[in-house]
């Protein structure tokens, strides 16, 4: 990033710094396109865009550690494909899912899908509602949403009680004989208690003719088997993505892109792109943006990175001791205004929710319980949006590593992940189909303690976008330019895509720009991202070449994303 032209409390230009969960277990399921009998009973079915979808569950009421077996039935009132989605959810949010990806409709014909959820024995009491979903295949355009597709109630677990098994033998006529006693038989019956014997074996109870022998039992404590709860994956994920290519909107695509990054820096409270409005804010200076967006659409360039809450993120309301308490309502205005934006130049946002983070209040980083309520605070802005397709990716934070490295300790990683990880969980909730990244300082450091993308492979993102600017040529360990996204991921045992976050794709020739482009693009990274589209209003004034966008777009045909 660079220090914008008019505010003192922007970040330092780039002359003046250095240089730069566990991927949870999947749930078990065993999921077919088949019919299946069925106990529940099934909720009232929803018509809509077409599709009509029902679901029950099997038994109704599950205890912990059994399985519920999930029925859906879809109908479409057309022939066509798509993708079926069933999600569980409970007080807390999402606890499964499963889905059906291109899968064949007929006109009117009812299809069946079922799945099983093997509830874990740490799962809440109460009910869960299942919800289902049609979407164009690959996670494409949203179409139909079932939200009350049917329901089932989670108990608790059964006490099990093990009972020792009677085996009954008949005994050959002949004489038993026993320690001390001598059983004659008569016609009367005779009572004989056999000494206690202990055996390894379960207690046998042994009857001779006309003799009854009374055997005492003593049955082992109950035994509680506890079943190791099954991990989830959280909420349903946005596509999978290949390795060396970003998914959305339904294809896969090398994502050209430049950062705006910002129009105007929120040098205080009521300004800034998103909350300033009618002042400084998107709405305000929506045609000097429409200028650049129309260059960029001329190129056949479709990603931009715009950031969102830089500085001191004074559009999160917060409590006399510092808790955040709410978004700022103006933000809504200049978000929507974007949204109008992309939608007019076939533009992709990748919003940078925060700058470095050491620019907001610490507490929010180091204190659990804000770290949560946080997440809690921008849970509805990522519920706003969650199926506009032009909102392609939401980053958490601006180049972390600097203040991590770099802060004396004041910053640590650990808190900075654990933030990071929070905010996640709730787009992953209220955003499901949004991929979601952290923008690296760098590919790797300047030393073994220093690690950027290696730093975030056991966070849930979707991709990494790293920076490289033209002076990060030495050591291999900060140059994406020395190496490939396919070598990069073997280093750092991943396989999630890499896209070059930022770089500097103006400052040399046309057809010298052009070429950069083109090693991202032959590299196998999976989009690059150029510093930047209104360039007059940060530090470093590095342009953007709209004519090497223009010649390095036309000579690919997988340049995205694009709407189908």
């Amino acid at each position: 990033m660079s220090q914008p032209s008019n505010s003192a409390a922007a970040p330092l230009g780039r002359t003046r710094r250095p240089i730069f969960l566990v991927i949870a277990a999947i749930v078990a399921v065993i999921a077919s396109a088949v019919a299946f009998p069925r106990d529940g009973v099934d909720a009232a079915p929803l018509n809509s865009a077409g599709w009509t979808t029902n679901a029950t569950a099997s038994p109704t009421s599950v205890r912990r550690g059994a399985t519920a077996t999930v029925s859906i039935t879809v109908k479409s009132s057309t022939t066509r494909r798509g993708l079926v989605d069933v999600e569980i959810y409970g007080p807390s949010g999402q606890v499964f899912q499963q889905f059906w990806d291109n899968q064949a409709f007929t006109k009117n014909v009812s299809r069946t899908f079922t799945a099983q959820w093997n509830v874990p024995t740490s799962q809440a009491l109460g009910t869960r509602t299942i919800k289902v979903g049609m979407f164009s295949p690959g996670w494409g355009s949203f179409q139909h949403w079932n939200d009350s597709a049917g329901a089932l109630t989670v108990t608790a677990a059964a006490t099990t009680t093990t009972t020792a098994p009677t085996t009954t033998s008949t005994v050959p006529a002949t004489t038993t004989t026993r320690p001390s006693t001598t059983t004659t038989t008569t016609a009367t019956t005779t009572t004989t208690t056999i000494p206690s014997t202990t055996t390894t074996r379960p207690t046998t109870t042994t009857a001779a003719p006309t003799t009854t022998t009374t055997t005492t039992t003593t049955i082992p404590p109950t035994t509680t088997t506890t079943i190791p709860p099954t991990t989830t994956t959280g909420p349903p994920r946005p596509p999978a993505q290949p390795p060396t290519r970003l998914n959305w909107v339904g294809s896969n695509f090398f994502a050209t892109g430049v950062n705006v990054p910002w129009m105007t820096w929120p040098f205080a409270p009521g300004h800034g792109d998103f909350g300033g409005g009618n002042s400084d804010g998107v709405v305000a200076r929506r045609a000097e943006i429409a200028v650049g967006f129309a260059k960029l659409q001329a190129s056949g360039t479709h990603v931009v990175r715009w950031w969102a809450f830089q500085g001191d993120a004074w559009q999160i309301n917060r409590d006399a001791n510092g808790w955040p308490t709410s978004l700022n309502p103006a933000i809504y205005a200049d978000f929507d205004a974007a949204m109008s934006l992309a939608n007019q130049y076939d533009l992709y946002y990748n919003f940078v929710l925060f700058g470095g983070p050491n620019q907001f209040p610490s507490t929010w980083r180091t204190n659990a319980a804000q770290r949560a309520q946080l997440a809690t605070v921008l849970a509805p802005l990522f519920a706003r949006y969650k199926d506009n397709p032009r909102l392609m990716s939401w980053e958490i934070f601006n180049e972390p590593e600097w203040e991590i490295w770099n802060s004396g300790g004041v910053v640590t990683e650990a808190h900075v992940k654990a933030m990071a990880v929070e905010i996640i969980k709730s787009i992953r909730l209220n955003a499901p189909r949004t991929l979601v990244t952290v923008g690296q300082a760098l590919v790797g450091g300047f030393n073994s303690n220093q690690r950027a993308i290696a730093m975030w492979t056991d966070v849930d993102l979707d991709f990494y976008s790293p920076h490289w600017y033209s002076p990060h040529t030495s050591p291999f360990s900060i140059c994406a330019m020395c190496t490939t996204a396919p070598d990069l991921q073997a280093l750092y045992n991943t396989s999630k895509p890499i896209v070059i976050g930022e770089f500097d794709q103006g400052l040399e020739s046309t057809s010298a720009n052009t070429a950069r482009l083109n090693q991202w693009y032959s590299k196998n990274y999976a989009g690059a991202w150029g510093w930047s589209l209104f360039h007059e209003n940060t530090n470093d004034r590095i342009p953007t070449d709209f004519v090497a966008l223009t010649n390095f777009n036309s000579q690919h045909s997988d340049i995205g994303p694009r709407t189908p």
